[in-house]
């Protein structure tokens, strides 16, 4: 009997450990003609996201919180387009990254609180007038 909950506690862990991510984002463009540019910086930042009802970097159950990451992403590109004298960001990369803590903070709440930790990269550019 004990071996059979060892068991359950390690498939319980392994599963969260490497359950599916998923994001959704908003206010994307995507253009085929740019105008000229010139690159005046590269960027990489990583930011903290707090989610609810869920499961970090994943579904969130009611859907109180599906947006949190729009601003916090929004808000870190456009820092980053400021701190550079920019105009846009191209070659924006989004990443979603669970780790250990998140995980282990998700369980011990029961999915109340679901954070996670976005990596956000891209090319600053300063538009040719």
């Amino acid at each position: 009997m004990k071996n059979i909950k060892t068991v359950s506690v390690i498939l319980l862990v392994l599963f969260v450990i490497t359950s599916c991510t998923t994001a959704s984002f908003s206010g994307l463009s995507v253009t085929k003609e740019l105008e000229s540019f010139k690159v005046v910086g590269q960027f990489e930042r990583s930011v903290w996201v707090n989610e609810f009802f869920g499961i970090s970097g994943g579904v969130n159950i009611l859907n109180i919180t599906s947006d949190a990451m729009d601003d916090v992403v929004f808000d870190a590109i456009q820092r980053e387009i400021l701190k550079f004298s920019g105009d846009a960001a191209i070659n924006v990369s989004i990443r979603q990254e669970v780790g250990i803590l998140e995980s282990i903070l998700n369980t011990i709440t029961g999915t109340i609180y679901a954070p996670c930790n976005v990596v956000i990269s891209g090319t600053i550019v300063k538009y040719d007038n």
